[in-house]
């Protein structure tokens, strides 16, 4: 048991400090990953690989917005488009800033149905890139170049939430067997009737 401490303890300072490197130590996530990491005794699931991912996509989530939003006028402008684009595109925006927010909270703070969400958001916001990409009725060359950008950050997120989804439930699964074991263990009442006669 002290070696799954001292392990569980290990790791949870290394991804403190991975994370700390990589986003730096003010932002939220350093501050999330050093409070997982005083956590003894918990094995650490989290997907730094998911979390970078994350991160950087919601960087250029807000350039590819801005640029997206710009074309879309344009066309409104310029080729009498009408707002089947713009709504397409309105959505896009709570969708994609959604998931990305409960995938962050979700992959860190190791919640379940924050991790869930994230991964049914992702699904929808492929069908709307799918048509922002190729079945918009004006479709020019950037729209191609951005909603795909856009498309294989999303298929890796996918693939990274699909296995580290997995891996949580699996872990709050067995976390969850071993507490209803130590509660149920008969044992437990012994030892504890013994110590309390050996203290009298």
């Amino acid at each position: 048991m002290r070696s799954r401490n001292r392990v569980g303890r290990r790791m949870g300072n290394g991804y403190a400090r991975a994370v700390t490197q990589v986003f730096g130590s003010g932002g939220k996530a350093g501050r999330a990953a050093k409070r997982t990491s005083l956590r003894q005794g918990e094995l650490i699931v989290s997907s730094l690989r998911l979390q970078m991912l994350l991160y950087f996509d919601a960087y250029l989530s807000i350039a590819l917005g801005f640029l997206s939003a710009l074309v879309v006028r344009w066309k409104a402008l310029v080729k009498g488009a009408g707002v089947t684009g713009i709504v397409f595109l309105s959505i896009s925006y709570v969708v994609d800033f959604s998931r990305l927010y409960l995938g962050m909270v979700g992959n860190l703070k190791e919640k379940v149905p924050h991790f869930a969400g994230f991964f049914f958001l992702t699904l929808l916001q492929l069908f709307i890139l799918v048509y922002l990409g190729v079945f918009q009725t004006i479709l020019l060359p950037i729209d191609q170049v951005v909603n795909l950008i856009s498309f294989l950050f999303a298929i890796a997120e996918i693939f990274l939430g699909f296995f580290g989804m997995r891996a949580l439930i699996r872990n709050k699964t067995s976390r969850y067997d071993v507490e209803v074991r130590d509660s149920n263990d008969p044992n437990d009442n012994d030892d504890s009737d013994s110590d309390s006669s050996n203290f009298i």
